[in-house]
């Protein structure tokens, strides 16, 4: 799996042009581009079971990873609790249960708290 930093994506000088190029052929969700840009992207990821799929929207990437990854029902994926009411739902759809990040801290602070009961301080997580 590789990742792309989320402040450390980088676009080709004459991206302005090329979106323009599609949009003029009518080719700016579908065509030859996409299809030249995901086979590039399967590249960059290296070997292995590598498939790209290209999407508009944050939300579908997650619905499409969520199937990727073929959890079972029942399988708890944590979510940001300010978010759009599409990503709680992509859970509820497949069959997943979906956890607001924030509830998951709150856990994760109470279970700190209860650990240390000594004199140590080791941070406050409040």
């Amino acid at each position: 799996m590789a990742a792309i930093g989320r402040f450390g994506t980088r676009v080709v000088p004459e991206m302005s042009q090329i979106i323009q190029r599609c949009r003029d052929r009518k080719q700016l969700v579908q065509g030859p581009c996409i299809e030249e840009f995901e086979a590039e992207f399967g590249r960059f990821l290296g070997s292995g079971h590598v498939r790209t799929c290209s999407t508009e929207y944050g939300r579908m990437a997650l619905y499409f990873i969520l199937k990727a990854m073929a959890l079972p029902p029942g399988s708890e994926v944590i979510v940001p609790a300010l978010t759009f009411w599409v990503v709680p739902e992509i859970a509820r759809v497949l069959q997943v249960s979906e956890s607001a990040a924030e509830s998951q801290l709150v856990r994760a602070r109470q279970a700190f708290r209860a650990e240390w009961k000594g004199d140590a301080a080791v941070g406050d997580m409040t």
